[in-house]
């Protein structure tokens, strides 16, 4: 069921399964089983993946609703198969830098100290997904407007170029 809090907007139509090719369901999956392991990771870690990519790479940081908010010096060109290998240089360019940032940089234990409130408690109830709308507002509403507590966005940034 495709629910947003308590509404069922799509009656009747329950989660999209994997049939395989020789099924003949038009709602089903033929060749994409979210569980099917491929190089150790589940098709459904790639397709994560492959979103991410289409999204930061080949889009032009558009969605299906608006045009594009930055031109990617990758696009460029007007052969095809020369576009294609600009976006994979960038693209690589861009996996040793997050490498490098994840590996090299404090930024880790950054994320660990912001998100430490997800541990226990209510942040990991809502991080497992265990709050309702409902009870996120209640909980907004209980608390009122968060204090901002970061300030730390010239150090994430400084991180970031520090590799690029």
């Amino acid at each position: 069921m495709v629910t947003l809090g308590n509404k069922e907007f799509f009656p009747g139509i329950g989660k999209i399964q994997f049939e395989g090719d020789k099924s003949t369901n038009p709602l089903a999956f033929r060749y994409y089983d979210e569980n099917r392991k491929i190089g150790g990771k589940s098709m459904k870690d790639h397709f994560r993946f492959a979103v991410a990519y289409w999204h930061s790479f080949c889009a032009g940081m558009k969605d299906q609703f608006g045009s594009e908010t930055r031109i990617m010096p990758w696009n460029d060109s007007k052969d095809p198969i020369q576009r294609a290998k600009d976006k994979m240089d960038a693209f690589s360019r861009a996996l040793i830098i997050a490498n490098d940032i994840l590996e090299k940089s404090p930024y880790l234990k950054m994320r660990k100290d912001r998100y430490a409130s997800f541990d226990s408690g209510i942040g990991r109830d809502f991080e497992e997904g265990k709050l309702s709308l409902e009870d996120l507002r209640n909980l907004a509403l209980k608390n009122g407007e968060p204090a901002i507590a970061s300030g730390k966005q010239e150090l994430y940034e400084a991180i970031i170029n520090m590799y690029i």
